[in-house]
């Protein structure tokens, strides 16, 4: 459960447990984590072999004149990307040890999906 107290708080052990749960769960296709940006729980899928985050979100923020707002996710993926990299870095030394294999890591993507 993450929330931007949480974050700000405890950036280097949330980012230290999220690289342990993509180690650990390697084997899954996703990854579920709830999320609360202030004032409202959304949810994050991540997909770590695609390095792909999908946040689903029931309510769409909006001004004061009623206008969409598009929540601001730059703590989220500041995290998502330093844990993502980490745990790649993690996950090539494993593979330089075991084979020659080489892999590349990439930022992660993040996509939005409002639920009504």
């Amino acid at each position: 459960m993450m929330t931007v107290t949480v974050m700000n708080s405890y950036r280097d052990s949330l980012v230290r447990y999220m690289v342990k749960c993509m180690g650990v769960h390697a084997d899954k296709e996703h990854i579920v984590v709830p999320y609360n940006p202030g004032d409202h729980w959304v949810t994050l899928i991540i997909n770590v072999r695609s390095k792909q985050v999908f946040y689903l979100d029931s309510s769409i923020p909006s001004d004061e004149s009623g206008a969409p707002q598009i929540r601001d996710y730059s703590l989220v993926i500041s995290i998502l990307d330093e844990s993502l990299d980490r745990h790649l870095r993690a996950f090539r030394r494993i593979q330089r040890a075991t084979s020659s294999c080489v892999y590349t890591s990439h930022r992660v993507d993040v996509h939005s999906a409002t639920l009504g």
